[in-house]
């Protein structure tokens, strides 16, 4: 009759149940790991994605602060933009690091190198 109790009390004694405790809190912590790996490789991708629209939006705001005259009105809106963007490439900054990927060449460094020619 207590058959099925002694085995329980011999694996217990035995050390068997901490060993599979261990194994599942091994297997829990893999798959944390896994999951983490995996947010960093989406928010790495999206950071890059991201990224090339600010190109984008630096870019054009800089022909078009080329194009208008140093006066212009527009011109403070342009610069705005640029402003914008660039707070933008440092959360892009923050992202990639976030995910372990290297910093992108951004539109921070696209304004600078606009913002010194004028």
């Amino acid at each position: 009759m207590g058959g099925a109790r002694d085995r329980r009390t011999v694996a217990a004694d035995s050390g068997i149940d901490s060993d599979i405790t261990a194994l599942k809190k091994a297997e829990d912590s893999l798959l944390q790991a896994q999951k983490m790996q995996a947010m960093g490789t989406l928010a790495g991708g999206i950071a890059h994605d991201f990224n090339n629209i600010l190109l984008a939006i630096t870019g054009h705001a800089g022909f078009a602060a080329e194009d208008l005259p140093k006066e212009h009105p527009v011109q403070r809106d342009v610069e705005e933009i640029n402003k914008a963007a660039t707070r933008a490439s440092d959360l892009v900054r923050q992202i990639l690091t976030f995910s372990r990927r290297q910093e992108p060449s951004g539109p921070s460094r696209v304004f600078n190198r606009w913002s010194k020619r004028r």
